[in-house]
């Protein structure tokens, strides 16, 4: 099976990124 996750996509590696320091900010305001 061709995983896409396990492919280097840079704009995936952004979006995960991103996404991660949001919730990181999310976890941070309401801790």
């Amino acid at each position: 099976m061709d995983n896409p996750l396990v492919q280097l996509d840079p704009g995936l590696f952004v979006w995960t990124i991103l996404t991660f320091l949001v919730l990181l900010g999310v976890l941070a305001k309401f801790a």
